[in-house]
């Protein structure tokens, strides 16, 4: 994807996790046109996925989302998004990779009382 478009590329965004949107305060302006519209989102895929824990009868649910970001005035490929999350008995995990918005993950335990 295009380095020249951000301020910086993927910076940590340490638990923050999205699946929309951008992080426009690292968007530069466009390496191709030169304007600094907000970016679009392009492509968008969701995939969804659920399977058996190896050894125990509970389930593992994913969902992955992945779509570019691209300059709304003329198309240029600023990055790809990509959102990970998986939730199971322990809990939800969540992961997030993109040279604009950056890189996050963050967990959540379940707590189980008796």
């Amino acid at each position: 994807m295009c380095r020249k478009c951000l301020l910086e590329v993927r910076p940590d965004r340490c638990t923050l996790c999205l699946d929309e949107g951008a992080y426009v305060i690292n968007y530069k302006a466009c390496a191709e046109c030169g304007l600094r519209s907000h970016p679009q989102e392009q492509s968008r895929t969701e995939e969804e996925d659920q399977e058996e824990c190896e050894g125990s009868e509970q389930e593992e649910e994913t969902l992955e989302v992945n779509f570019i970001h691209a300059c709304a005035q003329c198309g240029h490929r600023i990055a790809t998004h990509f959102y990970r999350e998986v939730t199971d008995a322990q809990g939800v995990r969540y992961l997030m990779e993109c040279m604009l918005c950056g890189k996050g993950s963050h967990e959540r335990v379940h707590h189980h009382s008796r």
